[in-house]
Parts: structure tokens; sequence; C-alpha cells
């Protein structure tokens, strides 16, 4: 289930940055096909990192889409 919204969360940040749809669903599918589950299949601790990326993932893919208000508003 993380390693899904991870994978949402990488396109969407992607995207953001202004990466074609192509370019980021490559990257986000090997980021679902290849996770660094060895860890957390191990570490039951180690299923945080990815809590982790989800809230750091979410946090700038909402600070950039305020920054693109922000500018955008400013402009007109």
């Amino acid at each position: 289930m993380l390693n899904a919204l991870t994978a949402v969360l990488t396109f969407a940040f992607l995207r953001t940055l202004g990466l074609p749809a192509l370019g980021a669903g490559l990257a986000a599918a090997l980021a679902l096909l290849f996770p660094a589950t060895d860890s957390i299949r191990f570490w039951a601790t180690a299923a945080i990192n990815l809590v982790g990326v989800c809230l750091f993932l979410g946090g700038a893919i909402a600070a950039l889409r305020g920054c693109e208000r922000r500018v955008a508003g400013a402009a007109g």
C-alpha cells in the first residue's frame, strides 16, 4: 500500500516539476516495481521510511503548487 502511494506521489511530484507524463510515469513505475523492500521486509521499523518519503513528496508538491499560485497571482 505504501509503495503504491509512494509511486503516485513520485509521479505527481515529477509532473509538478514539469516532466512529461511518460518520463514521470516511467520513474514512478520503476519505484513501484523495484522498491527497496529488502529492509522493509526484514525490519518492521524500516517501513517508517516510506511514510517519511510520502510526507516529504506531499509537502513538496503542496509547496511547489503554492509557489506557482503566488507567482501567477502576482503577475496577473
